[in-house]
């Protein structure tokens, strides 16, 4: 049975290893390191322990066998002696060594027992070798075939984080999000680029979507300009989507309100001059994988970048539904002055007119990021939005909200990486809730994350 309990979790590894195959690979080499580790235990194991208790076993079971044939000789010639008039005696006398042999017998089966042990465990060794050789073959057989899918790469990263309001207290554990990016390069035509992502839902359970994508194209024709077609990350603002590329825990209000996360659609990009960049393209609505209209989406960003300093224009317009057209216009702003700090700003300002109504809004972030050894920094961030048509915020009302973000990081090693982040909210209208369930101007919160890329 202990046999039995030893080698199933190493049969499970081996049918996950064979059942997995090439998608894993880029994991198999942690996991070989850990095979050579259990093998150099298995080879101490036997050389200190195994190899020496057998040895004296074996040394043991001689000495027993010499004493039990010189008991069982005195045995026989003590039962043929002719001197009947110490008969008493010798059946004493006897009898002892009767006990005697007896004893030596348990002690016998005992240490033959002990062998049975030492060979058993012994047997498991040179099985339990013999998996991990097998187990590692199917390693390797996986990686080879990995690689013989030349231009394949794959990343991602897992997304976990803690919550707290200080208002209502309430607080959870969250898993936030699974990523799983695969990428596989077309020779010298381009890319195919997909984003595979696990997001959870709010209630407990997770909704698979994709993320992003696209495939580039490339020939030569095109020149330096890459053409990108199916669904990407919108390029425009600041800050970025993916929690292992943000600053802090939260997006600020300029990214959740005033601008378009992904877009399906069609994007030209290419360089213009050794200091600027430029991309135009055409897609359906803001977050639309499709169309609810005949109208679409177009728009563009000029990108600057000189030493430490980058700073992009963006302008997207078109027809979110029927009679109702947003235009956007954003400018980011990016900057490290000194080797340990980041600096970056965003103002973003947006109109939506539908029928004879127009609705407008603005907003901004300044954000600060230093370096404060090889292991943590700190971040601080202010945002502001004016939605004074009440038309972005969702609150029903006109108002001006801006957040305070304090947020530690903390560089872990190893592509983990995790921060802690206490955000304050204002606005000039009762627009959340406090402690005692009712409308305030503020609310705060706390939150603790964890991220790991690989």
């Amino acid at each position: 049975m202990k046999k039995q309990m030893i080698l199933i979790p190493i049969l499970a590894a081996l049918i996950l290893a064979w059942g997995n195959g090439p998608v894993q690979a880029q994991g198999f080499s942690s996991i070989l390191k850990k095979l050579d580790l259990l093998e150099q235990r298995l080879d101490q194991l036997e050389s200190t322990q195994i190899d020496p208790l057998k040895e004296r076993l074996e040394q043991l079971e001689v000495v027993q066998g010499e004493n039990f044939a010189q008991l069982q000789s005195q045995l026989v010639q003590g039962s043929e002696t002719p001197d009947l008039s110490g008969v008493d005696d010798s059946i004493n006398h006897m009898r002892t060594r009767l006990d005697h042999l007896t004893t030596t017998l348990e002690e016998h089966q005992t240490r033959t027992s002990q062998s049975t042990d030492v060979r058993t465990v012994q047997g498991l060794a040179t099985d339990l070798r013999a998996l991990t050789g097998e187990l590692r073959t199917a390693l390797e057989s996986a990686t080879l075939a990995q690689n013989e899918i030349p231009g394949l790469t794959l990343s991602g990263f897992v997304d976990a984080s803690y919550g707290y309001d200080v208002a209502s207290e309430d607080n959870s554990f969250g898993l936030d999000q699974i990523e799983v990016n695969v990428e596989k390069s077309i020779g010298e035509l381009g890319l195919v680029h997909a984003d595979l992502e696990w997001v959870s839902d709010g209630e407990g359970g997770f909704a698979l979507d994709a993320e992003q994508g696209y495939v580039t194209f490339q020939p030569a024709f095109l020149g330096p300009r890459t053409l990108t077609f199916g669904k990407f990350n919108a390029p425009i603002g600041f800050e970025l989507l993916d929690a292992p590329d943000m600053y802090q825990f939260s997006h600020a209000l300029v990214f959740d309100y005033g601008l378009p996360t992904n877009l399906s659609g069609a994007m030209l990009s290419a360089p213009l001059g050794p200091h600027f960049d430029g991309t135009l393209y055409v897609s359906n609505g803001w977050d639309e994988n499709v169309d609810g209209n005949s109208g679409k989406t177009a728009g563009g960003r000029l990108g600057f970048s000189q030493g430490e300093v980058g700073a992009g224009l963006s302008i997207i317009h078109g027809t979110e539904s029927a009679g109702n057209r947003l235009t956007v216009v954003d400018v980011d702003l990016t900057a490290t002055p000194a080797e340990k700090w980041t600096l970056g700003g965003e103002f973003n300002y947006g109109r939506s007119k539908a029928d004879s109504t127009t609705s407008k809004w603005q907003g901004f972030l300044l954000m600060g990021h230093v370096d404060l050894s090889a292991w943590g920094g700190i971040t601080l961030r202010y945002d502001f939005f004016d939605d004074g048509d009440a038309s972005r915020l969702g609150s029903g009302l006109g108002e001006k909200r801006q957040a305070f973000t304090v947020s530690p990081t903390f560089a872990l090693g190893d592509g983990m990486g995790a921060l802690v982040e206490f955000r304050t909210d204002l606005s000039d209208q009762k627009v959340f809730i406090d402690s005692k369930g009712q409308p305030a101007k503020s609310t705060s919160g706390l939150a603790f994350e964890m991220t790991y890329t690989f």
